[in-house]
C-alpha cells in the first residue's frame, strides 16, 4: 500500500514538473517571440566576462550576420566604443548608461545607435541588460535640419544686407555709374584712339580694313556700355541725345563690318541696303542708332539658324531740314507668335524661358532699343508668325546736315565726281543665288547709271554672257558670288578666262569673311577684285572703277599713269621685296605668284617633298612631285617644265643619273646625237646663267627654246665643295642645301625662273656663294660620276670614312640632347602653323615605315640599301628639325657608307629611343598650336 502511495504521489509530481515544464517553455517562446519583435536591439551581457550571451534579431539584422555569430564576442568590441576597463556600468560605477554610440557591423561600417545598458539580475545572476535602436534616419534628419537652419540664417543675414544696401540704392547707383563711366571709358578711349593712330600709318587695304573693323566695333562697344550706365538716366526722362554730323552710308558699312563674322560663323546671309535715294548726311545721334541696329540684327543672327537677314533704311519722309527713316530687320529665324510681340520691349522679359537658356539675353535690348527710339521721334515694333521668320524695324526723325550737298548712292562727293562718269552707261552682269542680295545690287549699280542685269546661277550667267556677245552689247564686268549652287564662282571665272571671247570681261568677287587667301587665289584665277560680303558699296564702285580703268590700260598701254583716287595703280599691284644690299630676294608671302612657272619636284621623301611644296605654296608657286628620278626623266619629256628641284640620293634612279639622261634627251632633240651621256659640261653654270638672262629673248611662250636646258637644282643634305662640282659636272645647274631654307629656296627660283611679270633686278651673273654645310661633309656615292664607272668606294675613301666616324663618334651623345628645335623649323616653314602640323603629321606617321624598312636591309646585309635609307631618314628629320635622330641616322649612314654593318647595328636603338622622344615633343607642340 505504501508502495502504491508512492508511485501515485511520483505520478503526481511528474505531471506537475511536465506542466510546469510546458508552461515554462510557453513562457520562454512568448518572451522570445516579444525580444525577437521588438523594434530595438536587446543584448545580453555577463558583466564579468564582457561576453555576449543573448542578442535578439534585430541585433543580428543591424549587425549584418546572424546571432550565432555574436554570441560569446566582448560586447566592446562592437556596441560600445570605450576602451577596455573603461565601461561606464562595470568599471566607472554609473547604475545606468544612457548614451549615443557607433555599432560596427560585420562590413565594417558604423551605425549610429542610442543604448541604454544597466546592472540586472536573471536568475539569481548579475547580467548586463543592453537596449539600443538605430538612430541613423534621426542622424540624417538631424543634420538636414542643421543646414537648412545654416542655410535660413545665411539667407537672413543676406536679406538683411540687402535691406541695407536697398536703402542705399540711390547714392551707390550714382557713385557707380560715375566711376565706371570713368573706368570703362578710358581704356575703350585708348583702344578707339591707337587704331586710330594705327589707321594713319601705311598699310595695304585688306590690314585697313581690319582696322576700321576694329575701330567701329569698338566704338559700338563704347556705346553700348554708355547706354547700360545710363539707363537709369533713360528711365528718368533725363538722358539727352547727341547731335552729330554722321555719313548713315558709312555708319551702316561700319555696323555690317561688325556683325558679319557672326552670321558667316552661322553661314548666315548678312545683307544690308541704304535705299540709294536716301539723304545720307545727317546730323543726330548716330551711337544710338547703331545701338539698336546692334541689337536687332545681333537678335535676327541669334534666333536664325539658315537662310539670311537683311538690314535695309528706307525713306519714309522727306522734308527740307529732315527726313524721317525706316530701319528694318528682316530674318529667316524662327519667329515669335503673335499674340507674344506686345511682350518684346517689356524690360527684362523673355517670350519663352526655353530661348533664354538656349540663347542667353537678359531681355533688356530691346525695352531700351524701344525707349531710344521714342527719344528720336520715332516708334518701333516687330511683325512676325512662329517658324516664318520676323521683321523688326522702328523710325526715326533725323536732321539734314546743312551747307552740305547730299551724297549719292552711297559716296562721297569726291568719289562721285571721279568715278560715276566711269560707269555711266556700263553694261554689268550680278551672278547670285540669294534673291535679296540681286534686288539690292540692281538697285545700286542702276542709281550709278550702270545697266545691270540679273541671273541666279553660273549656267545662266554664261548664258547671258554669250547672248550679249552675239546681241554685240557684251558686258564690260561680272560682279559673282562665290557660294551658289551647281557652278560656283570660282568655276564661273575660270569657265569665262578660258574662253577668248568673254575673257576681257572685268570679274568682281563676292565672298564671305574669313577666308584671308582668297584675295590670292582669285587674283590668279583672273579676278579683278574681291568683296567681302556684306558689301561696302563705297568700296564697290571703286573697284568696279578700277577694274575698268585696269582693262583701259591693258587695251592703252600709254594711259598708264592714270591715277584712282589719287592712288598710282603701281601702288595697289603686288610688289616683290628686294634687299638693295644683297640684291637677293627676301621671301615674303605670294613673291613669285606673277610668274606663270612649272616645276618638277623630284623626291623620295614624303616629308621633304611636303616641306619643299609647303615653301614653294607660300612663294606663290605649285608644283609636280615625283619619287625618284626615273619617273622625272618620263615628266620632263612628257611636259615643258620650267625648272626642276632634283633630290639627289633617291631610289631606282638617284638625280644625278636623271640629270645624265635628260641632258642627252635635251641634245638629241635638238639634234646633237654626237653628244653622249659621258659629256662633262665644263662651263655648264656660267652658260647656264648667260642663257637665263636671255630668256625673254627666245623661242616659246615660257621664254626657252626647244634646245636649250631645262634648269635642274640639285637638292641635297651634302655640302661639300666635290659634292657640288660632281652635281654641276653632269649637268645641274644650282645647288641647294638641305633641309630646304626659304631665302636660298627664293635666290635660286628668282634666279633661274622666266621673269615675266615679276619686277625682280635681273640677276647679277656674279657666282653664287658655295651654300653652307650642317657638318655632314661627305661626298656624295649614289649613282656613277661618269657610265660605267663604279659605285665603290675605293681603299683610301673608306678609310677615310672609318678616321672621321672614330672622331665624330664622342660628338654623338652631346648632340643627342636636342631632340626637336621647334624655333628652326617654324622659321624654315615661314611661321606657316597649317603648314607645320600637316608636315609634322605626315612625318610621324611615315617614319616609322622607313625606320622598318631600313631594318630589313639591315637584315639582309645589303649595305647600298642601307645607306640610302639612312640617308632619306636623316633629311626627314634634318626637316622637322629633329636633331638628335638626324645625327643618328647620319652616323648609319657615314658607317653603312664605310661597310661597318655591325656598327650600323649598334645605333638601331637608339635610333628607336629618339624618334620616340621626336614624337613625343611633336605630338606636344602640335596639340599647342
Amino acid at each position: 500500500m505504501f508502495t502504491n502511495l508512492m508511485f501515485k504521489k511520483r505520478e503526481e509530481l511528474e505531471k506537475l514538473v511536465a506542466k510546469r515544464t510546458s508552461e515554462l517553455n510557453a513562457s520562454e517562446s512568448m518572451q522570445r517571440i516579444l525580444l525577437d519583435n521588438l523594434p530595438a536591439g536587446v543584448v545580453i551581457i555577463d558583466p564579468a566576462t564582457r561576453f555576449i550571451e543573448q542578442v535578439n534579431k534585430y541585433v543580428a539584422n543591424l549587425f549584418g550576420a546572424s546571432a550565432e555569430e555574436l554570441l560569446g564576442k566582448r560586447c566592446h568590441s562592437f556596441l560600445c566604443s570605450a576602451e577596455e576597463g573603461r565601461c561606464p556600468v562595470c568599471d566607472l560605477g554609473q547604475t545606468v548608461d544612457s548614451s549615443e554610440r557607433a555599432m560596427l557591423r560585420v562590413d565594417k561600417s558604423r551605425v549610429p545607435i542610442l543604448k541604454t545598458v544597466k546592472l540586472v539580475e536573471l536568475n539569481g545572476k548579475q547580467k548586463l541588460l543592453e537596449c539600443f535602436v538605430d538612430i541613423s534616419e534621426l542622424k540624417r534628419t538631424e543634420s538636414e535640419l542643421m543646414e537648412t537652419n545654416n542655410q535660413l540664417e545665411e539667407a537672413i543675414c543676406k536679406a538683411n544686407e540687402l535691406a541695407l544696401q536697398a536703402q542705399m540704392a540711390d547714392i551707390a547707383k550714382s557713385e557707380f555709374l560715375a566711376n565706371m563711366s570713368h573706368e570703362i571709358r578710358t581704356p575703350m578711349n585708348g583702344v578707339i584712339g591707337m587704331t586710330g593712330l594705327l589707321l594713319d600709318t601705311e598699310l595695304n587695304n585688306e590690314q585697313k580694313r581690319y582696322a576700321e573693323i576694329v575701330r567701329s566695333s569698338a566704338e559700338s562697344l563704347l556705346c553700348l556700355i554708355n547706354d547700360i550706365l545710363d539707363f537709369s538716366k533713360i528711365a528718368a526722362k533725363k538722358l539727352d541725345l547727341e547731335m552729330l554730323d554722321f555719313d548713315l552710308s558709312s555708319m551702316v558699312d561700319d555696323f555690317a563690318s561688325t556683325l558679319a563674322i557672326k552670321a558667316h560663323e552661322k553661314g548666315l546671309e548678312l545683307v544690308c541696303s541704304v535705299e540709294p535715294e536716301l539723304p545720307t548726311l545727317l546730323c543726330g545721334d548716330p551711337g544710338r542708332l547703331r545701338q539698336i541696329l546692334t541689337n536687332l540684327t545681333g537678335n535676327a543672327i541669334k534666333f536664325t539658324e539658315k537662310g539670311e537677314v537683311v538690314v535695309r533704311v528706307s525713306l519714309i519722309e522727306d522734308k527740307q531740314d529732315s527726313a524721317l527713316l525706316r530701319f528694318s530687320v528682316t530674318d529667316t529665324g524662327i519667329g515669335i507668335p503673335e499674340n507674344k510681340i506686345d511682350m518684346l520691349f517689356e524690360q527684362f522679359t523673355q517670350i519663352d524661358a526655353s530661348t533664354t537658356r538656349k540663347y542667353g539675353g537678359t531681355g533688356l535690348g530691346l525695352a531700351i532699343s524701344k525707349q531710344l527710339a521714342e527719344l528720336m521721334g520715332g516708334q518701333i515694333g516687330a511683325n512676325s508668325q512662329d517658324g516664318n521668320g520676323s521683321e523688326f524695324w522702328f523710325t526715326a526723325c533725323l536732321k539734314k546736315q546743312s551747307g552740305v550737298v547730299q551724297s549719292d548712292g552711297g559716296l562721297t562727293q569726291s568719289q562721285s565726281s571721279s568715278l560715276i562718269p566711269d560707269l555711266e552707261n556700263v553694261r554689268a552682269l550680278i551672278v547670285d543665288d540669294n534673291a535679296t542680295n540681286r534686288e539690292i545690287l540692281m538697285k545700286r549699280l542702276t542709281s550709278w547709271g550702270m545697266r545691270p542685269s540679273e541671273v541666279e546661277d553660273g549656267f545662266k550667267a554664261l548664258q547671258a554672257i554669250y547672248k550679249a556677245v552675239q546681241d554685240s552689247d557684251p558686258f564690260k564686268v561680272a560682279i559673282i558670288d562665290m557660294q551658289m549652287p551647281g557652278m560656283d564662282g570660282e568655276a564661273l571665272g575660270r569657265a569665262m578666262k578660258s574662253d577668248p571671247r568673254v575673257s576681257d570681261i572685268r570679274m568682281v568677287m563676292l565672298t564671305s569673311i574669313g577666308n584671308k587667301s582668297d584675295a590670292k587665289h582669285f587674283t590668279k584665277i583672273g579676278f579683278d577684285s574681291y568683296l567681302t560680303k556684306p558689301v561696302r558699296y563705297s568700296e564697290l564702285i571703286v573697284e568696279i572703277g578700277l577694274a575698268l580703268r585696269m582693262q583701259n590700260i591693258e587695251t592703252y598701254p600709254e594711259n598708264k599713269s592714270n591715277n584712282i583716287n589719287g592712288k598710282e595703280l603701281s601702288a595697289i599691284t603686288h610688289q616683290i621685296k628686294t634687299d638693295e644690299k644683297s640684291h637677293k630676294v627676301t621671301p615674303s608671302i605670294n613673291m613669285f605668284a606673277n610668274r606663270s612657272a612649272r616645276i618638277l619636284l623630284a623626291e623620295d621623301n614624303i616629308t621633304n617633298q611636303q616641306v619643299a611644296l609647303g615653301i614653294l605654296k607660300k612663294f606663290g608657286l605649285s608644283a609636280d612631285a615625283v619619287a625618284n628620278g626615273e619617273e622625272a626623266v618620263i615628266a620632263v619629256q612628257t611636259i615643258p617644265y620650267d625648272i626642276v628641284l632634283m633630290d639627289v640620293q633617291m631610289p631606282v634612279m638617284d638625280g644625278l643619273e636623271a640629270t645624265r639622261r635628260i641632258r642627252s634627251f635635251e641634245y638629241e632633240s635638238a639634234g646633237e646625237k654626237g653628244r653622249t651621256q659621258n659629256l662633262e659640261y665644263e662651263n655648264v653654270v656660267e652658260k647656264s646663267r648667260i642663257e637665263n638672262l636671255e630668256y625673254k629673248k627666245v623661242g616659246d611662250e615660257k621664254g626657252r627654246s626647244k634646245s636649250q636646258n631645262i634648269p635642274i637644282i640639285a637638292m641635297t643634305a651634302h655640302a661639300m665643295q666635290g659634292d657640288r662640282d660632281r652635281c654641276i659636272k653632269v649637268g645641274m645647274n644650282d645647288y641647294l642645301t638641305k633641309p630646304v631654307n626659304p631665302q636660298a629656296l627664293a635666290d635660286v627660283l628668282d634666279k633661274w625662273l622666266p621673269k615675266e611679270l615679276s619686277s625682280i633686278n635681273e640677276f647679277s651673273p656674279t657666282p653664287a656663294p658655295l651654300p653652307n654645310g650642317d657638318g655632314d661633309n661627305y661626298p656624295l656615292t649614289l649613282g656613277s660620276d661618269r657610265e660605267g664607272q663604279s659605285n665603290n668606294l675605293d681603299e683610301e675613301r673608306q678609310n677615310s670614312y672609318l678616321e672621321t666616324y672614330k672622331i665624330e663618334k664622342k660628338e654623338v651623345q652631346k648632340n643627342l640632347n636636342k631632340v626637336f628645335d621647334k624655333e628652326d623649323m617654324m622659321q624654315r616653314l615661314m611661321n606657316d602653323k597649317d603648314l607645320a602640323e600637316m608636315l609634322l603629321n605626315v612625318f610621324i606617321d611615315d617614319i616609322p615605315e622607313q625606320i622598318k624598312l631600313l631594318k630589313n636591309y639591315i637584315d639582309t646585309g645589303e649595305l647600298k640599301k642601307v645607306e640610302i635609307q639612312a640617308h632619306s631618314i636623316r633629311g626627314a628629320c634634318a626637316n622637322v628639325s629633329g636633331d638628335a635622330m638626324r645625327v643618328v641616322a647620319n652616323e648609319m649612314e657615314k658607317l653603312a657608307k664605310a661597310g661597318e654593318l655591325d656598327g650600323v647595328k649598334e645605333f638601331v636603338v637608339d635610333l628607336d629611343k629618339e624618334f620616340e622622344s621626336l614624337k613625343s615633343e611633336i605630338k606636344e607642340f602640335i596639340t599647342n598650336l
